[in-house]
């Protein structure tokens, strides 16, 4: 089903492009927004650190590949409330941040008294949640009564409803509403996360950098934009984008969950209800299994000049496990693939200069919780040749 939106994630990485030529040094900023979060209900601030959220581009892919929809290029009520979700699930997902977490019987303590934040913490959420589930869908049963709705994911799924007659309606609605939901709530900031690290990545592996540039102007050329129909060709820029997702994981920790009975594994006893949590990041940086793990080496998925598909695949693990796996993974594929062809076809990535000129030394930061991002890193973006500047003309006439 992915291919049939090829377009449109064209489109928008193409959009992308061009605002990163008409102000590259907002490179960042066409990935993600700068945004100052504070927790209105916990002591879990974030004032003094400017935090990234989905902007236009990845936000805008999605919402309009599952609603049909456009957002605004600022002030989206949508991209806005979508904000608001993630921040709250930052919070919660975050086993301990809430007593309660611990003592369950506390649930039933009502709101108003000392200590109950987490009660109207939840309220408040819970209302945030389902607004921004329902917001986008009336959206589209707005532009379907008016017969000007774009084809989109949830204009096949609504059609394919029953009458409202029918006893399963509601049920069926509803699973519309948590499946349209999840794709652009769970995929936005993964996705950002993903391309602002590729960036960080590139300015500190600038022989990287090279050599992709290199197998994609001569896969390609320099006449027209990396597709779909290249990813075959592209060994070492496949082998990029692996190591990337393999080196850096957004949720490095999955949601926690517990045993529904008893388990054993290797020996070890499991009991029921055990809160367990699933650690990608440990797989992914094995060093019995990924020679120096830290290391950022393309070069480790290539046997023979060929993709070496001996190791383990991030894919594996990266997006979820088992029935939790990420249902938007094989789109984020897709658009991680693009924007990063595109951006390393037209671009030089390239460390910002001190008043000295000499390149500034970037050292990786991450900030820590369930969803794991770069911290603000310097760097300057050019056009790579006088041909991609004429190619990028071309698409904006």
């Amino acid at each position: 089903m992915i291919p049939q939106y090829h377009p449109i994630i064209r489109r928008h990485v193409q959009k992308y492009l061009g605002q990163t030529v008409a102000s590259p040094d907002k490179h960042r900023s066409h990935i993600r927004q700068y945004v100052s979060l504070q927790s209105k209900y916990t002591s879990i601030t974030n004032t003094s650190f400017p935090r990234f959220h989905p902007s236009s581009l990845i936000g805008g892919i999605i919402l309009h590949i599952t609603y049909g929809y456009e957002p605004k290029p600022t002030g989206d009520p949508f991209i806005h409330i979508a904000h608001e979700v993630e921040r709250g699930f930052k919070i919660v997902a975050v086993y301990g941040t809430f007593l309660v977490d611990n003592i369950p019987i506390l649930k039933y303590v009502p709101a108003w008294m000392p200590g109950a934040g987490f009660q109207r913490f939840a309220a408040y959420y819970k209302n945030v949640h389902n607004l921004a589930k329902s917001m986008p869908y009336q959206f589209v049963l707005d532009a379907m009564k008016r017969n000007d709705a774009e084809p989109c994911v949830v204009t096949r799924l609504v059609e394919d409803l029953p009458s409202p007659s029918d006893p399963r309606y509601a049920e069926d609605e509803d699973d519309i509403l948590n499946v349209a939901g999840v794709s652009y709530l769970a995929g936005t900031e993964t996705t950002a996360g993903v391309m602002a690290t590729f960036t960080l990545l590139m300015v500190l592996y600038p022989e990287v950098q090279g050599k992709a540039q290199a197998e994609l102007d001569r896969v390609v050329g320099t006449s027209r934009l990396p597709d779909f129909g290249d990813r075959d060709d592209l060994v070492y820029v496949k082998a990029v984008i692996t190591e990337l997702l393999r080196w850096y994981q957004a949720a490095p920790m999955a949601v926690p969950h517990t045993t529904s009975e008893d388990n054993y594994y290797d020996g070890y006893l499991i009991p029921k209800g055990t809160i367990v949590m699933g650690n990608a990041w440990a797989v992914l940086h094995d060093p019995e299994v990924f020679e120096n793990p830290m290391e950022f080496n393309p070069e480790r998925y290539i046997k023979d000049g060929m993709f070496n598909t001996d190791l383990l695949d991030p894919l594996s693990f990266a997006f979820g496990f088992g029935r939790r796996v990420c249902p938007g993974m094989h789109l984020v594929k897709d658009v991680v693939y693009l924007m990063v062809t595109s951006t390393l076809a037209m671009f030089k990535i390239l460390p910002s200069k001190d008043e000295s000129g000499a390149p500034r030394n970037v050292e990786p930061t991450f900030d820590s919780g369930v969803m794991v991002l770069p911290g603000p890193f310097d760097s300057d973006i050019r056009i790579r040749s006088s041909a991609a500047e004429h190619l990028l003309k071309s698409l904006s006439e």
